[in-house]
């Protein structure tokens, strides 16, 4: 008796094959995209505060800051008023941050008051002082 020979069974299917390795491509590049902005993102953000952290008063003619840095968590309205553009909704609306969420500890808390923008942060930003020198 002669044997017959049966034919050989592919596990997939060329077509399918295809389409598997199309999918995996698009969440492997997917993956690769998501990292790649996460991490220039991260890059772009550490230069952004490191230039911020730089940023000083700059010294008028006689050698001393032409505005002088406000403690942000306990100054008063008028005191907040004295940097630039900030008034007195501005200047409240920090006081009402303040009472109502506790501290204010670094610049991203600055964007989450009402009517500051990240203009106004950027500008303002030079001048605070976030914690006291006793309390650090």
């Amino acid at each position: 008796m002669e044997e017959q020979k049966k034919p050989e069974q592919k596990l997939l299917s060329y077509k399918t094959a295809f389409y598997l390795l199309l999918v995996i491509f698009f969440i492997s590049l997917s993956f690769y995209l998501i990292l790649r902005y996460l991490s220039v993102k991260s890059a772009s953000e550490i230069a952004f505060y490191s230039e911020l952290a730089a940023q000083t008063a700059a010294p008028s003619e006689t050698g001393t800051p032409d505005l002088q840095s406000v403690n942000i968590n306990t100054a008063s309205k008028y005191e907040l008023m004295t940097l630039p553009g900030i008034g007195e909704t501005k200047a409240q609306a920090i006081i009402d941050y303040r009472d109502h969420y506790g501290l204010l500890t670094e610049y991203g808390d600055l964007l989450k008051i009402e009517g500051i923008g990240e203009s106004t942060a950027q500008n303002i930003f030079p001048y605070l002082i976030f914690f006291d020198d006793e309390t650090d």
